[in-house]
């Protein structure tokens, strides 16, 4: 057999392993940081109690909670940490966080498959999921033991498959993307609005009833799980969680922070400038979005507290412009596959109008494709409205129907676009693994002191410390024999004596001191963590939140403030 007629390789999906790899093998032993210690938790009572997920407390704010009444996730991903417990031991944070590996090497190589399967040559396909795999939301989230990046890759799976049983006929295939994408659905609930994404998805493919299929077989999936979870509770509240109540002072702040978010965390607009707005139509449309934003900016100077100009204005523009810019040609070639015009018809009471939709005769299925990943990427921004806080990982799943947009009308858009994407494309990973970096530090920082503290108070002492915290502080201190004031403590004022210790975090914590007991309370010290690093990623005075927009519209941002503030009181009795 000759050389020719052998089936060469494809080394662009073991590229994209690496670079997956190199941006959580660094990480993998970083303390344990904001939502993992209440999945830790979920998994270690799963461990010994499967049949009832949700049945222990937890503390959540100011006071222990069952958690069936906190969790906002399906506990699907609890069961995979459960699992990994049995087959590796306990879920230390090398073990945790090495679990997390397979679904983002999953997540950039179903990409991959998704670009090559739409039409994309190779090197193209590559840089759109190396894109993915260098974001800063995409790198963090890797490192992280919650649903996250679990949900992405099952999402993206899902769309692999999905488009090889349509393009192919396989039944089989067909029904595994319905599979996965339940499997999604019941990791994170954010999924669910995929249902309808996909089945419109499949009547862009000549299917028939398999273009619905994966929709109904996930559906089955998450109507069971919820049936479930009220027949376990007695309660809606699975059922709460998906409603959209929409809160406008929420929906203000999150319009400011999403565009912010994906400038600075997504990295698409990056990857887009430069080449975007070569065409006139382009500039129109930033005319149009300049004087949006002028009158937007204008208002939410007056309304929002944290609002800056820059670098909030500048990269508020770069992250609305892009997504402007991306959706267009969707639109524009939808538009013009179709001619709408009214039409007048004479009946016996007069005339009744009606509107005729005709097909272009050059109208192809492929072109509403792009319509219905350009409503995927506007509903994995606008679901997450009803929360009160807007976090990086909520543009996990718009990023890659985003770049998907980006580097399919690539060439149209710019002849030389993708030398510059394979120029900024480094830069990018560089900033997102010094992102992860700040945002580690801060999670050290926490286990450091839990340390520091177990170490100068041993529990034989007559003195006792308490802590008032949340999220790795919480988790530190607890193993190491502290105990949280909870609302539990002030109730009972016998559980704390003159002499006792509290400690407390300010920068990044949402739990403050009890207001019924500052007044018995003399403040002794205050110490402040530094960090060699410039760089903030949840810091109120750096107006950064990589992780709730609370903080500051900011994923990140450049900063000498201290990573954290410890305040020390000592407890004078009631």
């Amino acid at each position: 057999m000759s050389s020719n007629s052998k089936r060469k390789i494809d080394p662009y999906p073991l590229l994209l392993i690496a670079i997956a790899l190199a941006g959580s093998i660094p990480f993998l032993s970083h303390a344990f940081h904001i939502y993992e210690p209440l999945f830790l938790e979920a998994a270690e009572h799963l461990a010994a109690n499967p049949r009832r997920p949700y049945d222990f407390a937890y503390l959540w704010g100011s006071d222990y909670q069952a958690m069936w009444q906190i969790l906002n996730f399906p506990p699907l991903f609890a069961y995979y940490l459960a699992a990994v417990r049995f087959l590796a031991g306990p879920l230390t944070e090398t073990v945790a966080h090495a679990a997390v590996l397979p679904f983002s090497v999953l997540a950039v190589l179903a990409f991959y498959g998704v670009c090559r399967r739409t039409g994309m040559p190779r090197g193209r396909s590559f840089l759109a999921a190396a894109c993915l795999a260098a974001s800063p939301a995409f790198v963090v989230s890797a490192n992280l033991a919650t649903p996250d990046m679990a949900s992405l890759a099952l999402a993206l799976a899902a769309w692999y498959l999905a488009d090889r049983g349509w393009r192919e006929n396989r039944w089989e295939l067909v029904s595994l993307a319905g599979l996965v994408l339940g499997w999604g659905c019941l990791a994170r609930y954010n999924l669910a609005w995929l249902l309808p994404v996909f089945a419109l998805l499949g009547l862009t493919y000549r299917a028939g009833f398999r273009a619905l299929l994966p929709s109904l077989i996930a559906s089955c999936l998450f109507l069971g799980w919820l049936t479930a979870f009220f027949m376990l509770y007695r309660s809606p509240y699975a059922l709460e969680v998906l409603g959209l109540v929409l809160r406008p002072n929420d929906l203000l702040r999150h319009a400011w922070s999403t565009p912010i978010h994906l400038a600075l965390a997504g990295g698409v607009p990056v990857l887009a400038a430069g080449y975007a707005f070569r065409k006139s139509p382009f500039w129109t449309m930033a005319g149009l979005l300049l004087t949006g934003y002028a009158a937007l900016a204008f208002y939410l100077s007056r309304s929002v507290p944290y609002f800056g100009f820059f670098p909030d204005a500048l990269c508020f523009g770069l992250g609305a412009a892009a997504v402007a810019a991306l959706g267009w040609p969707a639109l524009r070639r939808a538009a013009d596959r179709l001619r709408c015009r009214w039409r007048r018809e004479k009946t016996a009471d007069g005339f009744r109008w009606s509107l005729e939709v005709a097909k272009n005769p050059g109208h192809r299925r492929e072109e509403f494709r792009d319509l219905v990943v350009v409503l995927w990427f506007g509903m994995a921004l606008f679901f997450p409205s009803y929360s009160n806080l807007f976090p990086n990982k909520f543009l996990l799943l718009g990023i890659p129907p985003l770049l998907w947009l980006l580097f399919k009308y690539l060439p149209e858009l710019h002849a030389r676009g993708e030398r510059h994407v394979r120029f900024a494309l480094p830069c990018v990973f560089l900033l997102s693994l010094a992102v992860a970096r700040a945002d580690f530090d801060l999670a050290e920082a926490y286990r450091h002191k839990a340390e520091a503290l177990a170490a100068s108070f041993p529990p034989d002492q007559d003195r006792k410390v308490w802590f008032v915290g949340h999220w790795g502080w919480q988790y530190y201190m607890e193993r190491k024999g502290f105990a949280p004031l909870s609302g539990v403590q002030i109730s009972r004022a016998w559980d704390l004596y003159p002499g006792d210790w509290v400690i407390g975090t300010r920068y990044n914590s949402p739990q403050s001191l009890p207001q019924d007991l500052t007044d018995s309370m003399t403040l002794l010290e205050r110490q402040y963590q530094p960090s060699p690093l410039p760089l903030r990623t949840m810091n109120s005075l750096a107006r950064a939140g990589l992780h709730s927009d609370l903080w500051g519209p900011l994923p990140f941002a450049l900063s000498r403030s201290p990573l954290e503030r410890f305040s020390y009181y000592l407890f004078q009795g009631l």
